[in-house]
C-alpha cells in the first residue's frame, strides 16, 4: 500500500511535548536562521508476498542502522520470482541487487516501471547504471525480481 501524505498533514502532526511539527520547525527556523519547509511524504508498506528496499544518497550517518538520510532517497517494492535464462554476471552480488536498483532510480531519475511509449524514462528499459551491459529488465529477470512500484524522492524539491 502507498499513501501519500501532504505537508499540510505533516505540518500538524503532533511532537512529544504537544506542539507540532510546524511548531518546531519554525522554532528552528529562528535558531539557525535558515529558511526550511515541511514537504510532502508518501506511506510504504509491503503487504504479503512483497518486499521493500531503500538507498540515500549521499549517505548521511544517523547513529540508526535502519536509518538512511541524504539528499535523493529511493524505495522499490518488489516481488520474488523465478529466475529467467540468463545468468546473472559474476561480479554482482544478488544480495545487493535490490539496493543497487534503488541507486539506480536515484541516478537516472525514471518516472515509470515500464511504459512502450517512453522507454527513456521506464525504468526497466533504462541501461543498468552498475553494469551497462545489461538493461534493468535483464538484471531483474536474471536476479528473480519482479519491480511492483518505486518512489524517489529529492529533498527541496516538490513532485
Amino acid at each position: 500500500t502507498k499513501a501519500n501524505i501532504s505537508s499540510d498533514e505533516i505540518s500538524q502532526l503532533k511532537i512529544g511535548d504537544g506542539s507540532t511539527l510546524a511548531d518546531l520547525v519554525a522554532l528552528n527556523i529562528g535558531q539557525i536562521g535558515e529558511n526550511m519547509a515541511i514537504g510532502e511524504a508518501t506511506l510504504v508498506q509491503a503487504v504479503s508476498g512483497l518486499n521493500l528496499s531503500g538507498f540515500a544518497h549521499p549517505a548521511t550517518e544517523t547513529g540508526f542502522s535502519n536509518l538512511l538520510c541524504g539528499r535523493y532517497a529511493a524505495v522499490m517494492v518488489y516481488a520474488h520470482v523465478e529466475k529467467g535464462p540468463t545468468p546473472l554476471p559474476e561480479d554482482l552480488d544478488i544480495e545487493k541487487i535490490p539496493s543497487q536498483i534503488c541507486q539506480h532510480i536515484i541516478g537516472m531519475n525514471p518516472t515509470c516501471v515500464k511504459n512502450p511509449d517512453d522507454k527513456e524514462n521506464s525504468l526497466l528499459n533504462q541501461t543498468f547504471l552498475m553494469d551497462e551491459s545489461l538493461t534493468v529488465e535483464e538484471l531483474c529477470s536474471a536476479a528473480g525480481i519482479k519491480i511492483v512500484d518505486f518512489i524517489r524522492r529529492e529533498i527541496g524539491r516538490s513532485n
